[in-house]
């Protein structure tokens, strides 16, 4: 039996095969994720930290550089007593998040580029809002950041918000020292309703 092959076929084939040996080595981040889940608060609040870390390549000539950074997200529901926010007014949620990071590294706990902060609650009547900032304290070194929502309630009737969900996702961490790994990292959360 013989078997034809013809040359165009054969050049495509080989231009697959490069093209799916190239693509796997031209990723450029790679992450690796690792979970916990605590409970923290004498009211039973749910907190899941995720630390992962970003390698970044770059090629300058010959010369090419790997530069690891550490990200982090939290996710923090609350379980107070429901907050409920009075007829046409407001309150306002206050957390504080503190950064312990074990191990040795650059550590500066700022917001990255792709930073997102969302709140989630179980419902939200029509002409209620929520606004909601971020804050961290300038300078090197830095373990803590701020999140203040606002829930803005215009109705005639009181609004049960409920428990809400915070999510504060891709945290920049830092960089850790020179083949230390990854880091331990808790948080430590507190929370003030106005």
């Amino acid at each position: 039996m013989k078997i034809k092959i013809d040359v165009k076929m054969l050049a495509l084939l080989l231009i697959g095969i490069l093209i799916g040996v190239l693509v796997p080595f031209s990723v450029f981040y790679a992450n690796t994720l690792t979970s916990k889940k605590e409970e923290t608060g004498g009211e039973g609040n749910t907190t899941i930290i995720r630390v992962y870390n970003v390698y970044e390549i770059y090629e300058m000539g010959e010369l090419v550089q790997i530069v690891t950074g550490y990200f982090l997200d939290v996710e923090h529901r609350l379980y107070p007593d429901s907050i409920t926010v009075p007829p046409h007014s407001s309150v306002d949620l206050g957390i504080e998040y503190t950064c312990n990071i074990g191990g040795q590294g650059d550590w500066n706990v700022q917001p990255s580029d792709k930073i997102e902060l969302t709140v989630e609650v179980p419902r939200m009547p029509s002409n209620c809002s929520i606004e909601n900032f971020l804050d961290t304290p300038s300078g090197s070194g830095n373990r803590e950041f701020y999140v203040t929502i606002t829930f803005n309630n215009l109705n005639d009737e009181a609004w049960n918000v409920g428990r809400p969900l915070v999510k504060v996702l891709n945290m920049f961490l830092g960089q850790p020292a020179e083949g230390a790994g990854m880091p331990e990292v808790e948080v430590a959360i507190e929370t003030y309703i106005s």
